[in-house]
């Protein structure tokens, strides 16, 4: 699944790098390309028709490209100057950040008097590790011995257990729950792919599903997770 989704759908919008392009662009560089051929087909002269109208078409699209991008920096401009005018400041830090500052970021050589890449490694490691603590002592223990107290009470010894069944509606309506543009896992699943699968794959699902609740086992796989703390106020840094 993954590497079908990685050869037919694309990763990044069209028009994402050259946000500025322009119809008017598009001809200039078909036009660029035509008289390039025209040339190469003529031997490549150095002077004459043919290398003249290769080297005005080849100015007139460099030339339009610079126009383009400075026209797009001066709106990008005028745009903070209106958010601040306003005194819109979310707006106008947000369009900063995007426009400076995603494409700038880069990894810090030097953290908490810590010097190169494990020993910085090190220092997140052991700074995230603490939100990830419990902050309860012995709660774990606590659910482990609720859990296991309830499951003697409601159970009868000499019986077999009535495990449910995973039906194919019952995982189809779940998948059709999920919500578009969620962040992957540590297997890059995303919910685009479960969902645009189709029915197959809500066939194996059940089958997995259900020999998980018979064999009352869940694959390791399942016990991991991703933890991306978030920063939410970048004044303070």
């Amino acid at each position: 699944m993954l590497s079908v989704s990685s050869l037919c759908v694309p990763e990044v919008r069209v028009g994402v790098e050259k946000h500025w392009w322009t119809p008017e662009l598009a001809d200039l560089k078909h036009e660029c390309m035509e008289q390039t051929n025209i040339c190469r087909l003529n031997g490549c002269p150095r002077s004459g028709i043919f290398s003249e109208n290769r080297i005005k078409a080849k100015l007139r699209y460099k030339c339009s490209i610079k126009e383009a991008v400075i026209a797009a920096d001066e709106d990008f401009n005028e745009d903070l100057v209106n958010h601040l005018g306003i005194k819109n400041f979310n707006v106008f830090w947000k369009a900063w950040r995007k426009r400076f500052c995603s494409k700038d970021l880069k990894p810090t050589s030097r953290l908490n008097n810590s010097i190169g890449d494990v020993n910085i490694l090190a220092e997140f490691s052991n700074h995230f590790s603490q939100p990830g603590e419990c902050n309860t002592p012995g709660i774990d223990d606590k659910y482990r011995n609720f859990d296991s107290e309830h499951l003697l009470l409601n159970s009868t010894p000499g019986q077999p257990i009535q495990i449910p069944v995973i039906d194919v509606n019952l995982v189809q309506d779940r998948i059709q729950q999920l919500k578009f543009c969620k962040a992957a896992g540590h297997d890059d699943v995303l919910n685009d792919h479960l969902i645009y699968a189709g029915p197959n794959l809500a066939v194996h699902l059940c089958l997995l599903f259900t020999a998980v609740l018979r064999h009352s086992y869940v694959p390791s796989i399942f016990r991991y997770g991703i933890v991306k703390p978030i920063l939410k106020n970048t004044t303070t840094i």
